[in-house]
């Protein structure tokens, strides 16, 4: 076998290469497996001219107890791809590794030595405040799931250790018992304790660990609230910004005084009697004096408000947004660049600054014009209204001489440039092959369209979806001699939160491969809940109805709202689950493509490595 080794910042990249006289296969293989999880790896014949059977091992060696074998025969019909998975259950400390063998050739094998990867186990803290003080009860809630949010059954129990700001252990649970995924407790604090940044260390068998900070301090509750807003979208062009002022006391009462007003450290000079609530006009012009480049200009407003009779001062700021223009125009591109011969399809999204579609749009004037070198070859002159979304698509025909694309968006009287330049200026003559994700906002249990263009013309196209370091979809497609070509692939829980799609296809005996992210921000769960009455007093009940799917657990937690003005980071949000589920991901951009001749190479290995977003796509 003779390898070649590709260095990657921070990651090597194995790939293996070896002789067999006829036909081909590729080897999807994993680096890393984790503990009670399946493993998969991707077997596909290509151009044997007919089935073939593999046999797939998988050696679980540990160092302590017997040695283990796992052992799979797969047929894959040719010009095919099959997946095969094992499940890991327990991996102690040892060595573990996938042996590949075509059984029309049993003597020659290929093993992959695998790492264990030891975090098998999502858990998430959450606790009924940020804050406490000496002599308040903290409650906490510990949930530890596995990767598809489900409670991790094999888990029993965990340590968790409560610790304060010097250090000191102060209550530990050495074997929290978990049940359905969840542990939940409570500790009375002592009224003279250590003030500061408190600790809760969640330990799991596997070694899995989250740390959760809460403060200890010596605070009052604010018996006041005051809240600015604007009530319109507003831009530098705008001579005043509307202001709403909100003042009442925790409560629920309006708070009686006059109002003064500070923006960015200038006190504005009029005096404003507030009952409540007050409605101001601010002059920008005497304000925003600089011209700035930024989409947005930040003004801090402080409200001061001033209660009668008792003369005492609350005050709040708030950070306002002032836009360069009432509506933002993006280019979503199917790729970022023109392929030749290859019609090039591109969205103009209009939405107002924050992002959100117009009800009412008026007309988007397109002019796009295609150059050949240093000549104008072709116009292009569109006008329509996106549609509910805010989207407009565009298609372009390209030659190959195309050397890129100029797009004049003119909206509202103003006209936004993009420009889409040519592979041929990138590549050369080095044959590449791009898939795009065309569905903007991929949702789960939907299927997702792509777009995958090549600079030769394809026969066989085979892909791969790999999250949490798995093999969750493949397939292959034949396409007939296509350079381009559309597909969908439906999405599933396992793509949460982001996937990485793996495109191959073979040129000229070579393997040209690509890889796209996408994001799949769904949960395959929902909770309603709702009250009987909005409006309540001491003593009287108040009914809480919580809806979900059945056999589901809903945890509730109550608090008074007025504890949420001294900090936050208590609760559990979908971002922070988000980000536990997040796994390193897949790297394909520092792989060219390689050479496969059949007279020299048949086997092609490589492996699914795992790398963080900075190292590809962000």
């Amino acid at each position: 076998m003779k390898l070649y080794s590709l260095s990657v910042p921070f990651l090597p990249v194995i790939i293996a290469l070896v002789n067999y006289s006829s036909g081909s296969y590729v080897a999807l293989v994993p680096t890393q497996i984790r503990e009670y999880s399946s493993i998969s790896l991707a077997l596909a014949n290509v151009g044997n001219g007919g089935y073939s059977q593999y046999e797939v091992i998988f050696h679980k060696s540990p160092k302590k107890g017997p040695k283990k074998e796992l052992k799979s025969v797969i047929t894959v019909q040719d010009n095919d791809t099959t997946t095969v998975s094992f499940k890991t259950e327990s991996l102690d400390e040892g060595s573990y590794k996938f042996t590949i063998r075509d059984l029309a050739k049993p003597s020659e094998t290929h093993n992959r030595f695998l790492e264990v990867f030891r975090k098998s186990s999502v858990i998430l803290i959450q606790t009924d405040k940020p804050i406490y003080k000496p002599g308040d009860t903290i409650k906490f809630r510990v949930l530890v799931l596995d990767h598809e949010t489900k409670p991790l059954i094999k888990l029993k129990s965990v340590n968790i250790k409560l610790i304060d700001s010097k250090d000191n252990l102060i209550r530990e649970w050495p074997y929290a018992k978990i049940q359905n995924g969840i542990f939940q407790s409570q500790l009375d604090l002592a009224n003279f304790i250590a003030l500061g940044s408190w600790t809760i260390a969640v330990v799991a068998r596997s070694g899995d660990t989250k740390y959760k900070s809460i403060t200890i301090a010596e605070y009052v509750l604010p018996k006041h609230e005051i809240r600015i807003t604007k009530s319109t979208l507003t831009t530098i062009k705008d001579k005043s910004l509307p202001l709403t002022i909100e003042a009442r006391y925790t409560f629920g009462k309006p708070i009686k005084g006059s109002l003064y007003l500070t923006i960015d450290g200038s006190d504005l000079p009029n005096k404003t009697e507030i009952n409540g609530r007050a409605q101001i006009r601010v002059d920008l012009q005497n304000i925003i004096t600089d011209q700035s480049d930024s989409d947005v200009v930040w003004l801090n407003v402080t409200a001061n408000v001033e209660e009668a009779g008792s003369g005492h001062l609350y005050q709040s700021s708030a950070n306002i947004p002032i836009y360069q223009k009432p509506y933002k125009l993006t280019l979503q591109k199917s790729s970022e660049y023109l392929l030749p011969e290859v019609p090039y399809r591109c969205w103009l999204k209009l939405t107002d600054p924050l992002g959100e579609p117009f009800e009412q749009p008026e007309t988007i004037k397109v002019k796009a014009t295609r150059d050949i070198r240093l000549w104008l070859d072709k116009t292009y002159m569109i006008e329509r209204k996106p549609d509910e979304n805010g989207m407009l698509e565009l298609q372009f025909e390209t030659s190959d001489s195309t050397m890129k694309l100029d797009i004049a968006a003119t909206y509202a009287g103003e006209t936004t440039h993009f420009t889409i330049p040519s592979e041929m200026d990138q590549s050369g003559d080095r044959p590449f092959l791009k898939v795009s994700v065309l569905t903007g906002n991929p949702r789960l249990s939907q299927p997702v369209e792509l777009q995958v263009h090549s600079s030769f013309k394809m026969s066989l196209l085979l892909y791969y979806v790999i999250a949490h370091g798995e093999i969750v979809a493949s397939g292959k497609l034949h396409v007939k001699e296509l350079r381009w070509l559309n597909f969908q692939l439906m999405t599933n829980f396992k793509m949460v939160p982001r996937a990485s799609l793996v495109v191959m296809a073979i040129n000229s005996n070579k393997l040209i491969k690509d890889v796209v992210q996408f994001k799949v921000h769904d949960l395959n769960s929902f909770v309603n809940v709702t009250l009987s009455s909005g409006e309540t007093e001491p003593q009287k009940q108040l009914t809480v109805t919580a809806k979900s799917y059945p056999k589901s657990m809903v945890g509730l937690l109550a608090i008074d709202k007025s504890v949420l003005a001294l900090g936050s980071g208590n609760d559990l949000t979908k971002q922070a689950l988000f980000e536990e589920l997040e796994t390193p991901i897949l790297a394909s951009s520092y792989l060219d493509e390689l050479e496969v001749s059949t007279t020299v190479f048949n086997s092609i290995v490589f492996n699914i490595l795992n790398c963080y977003d900075n190292y590809y796509g962000g």
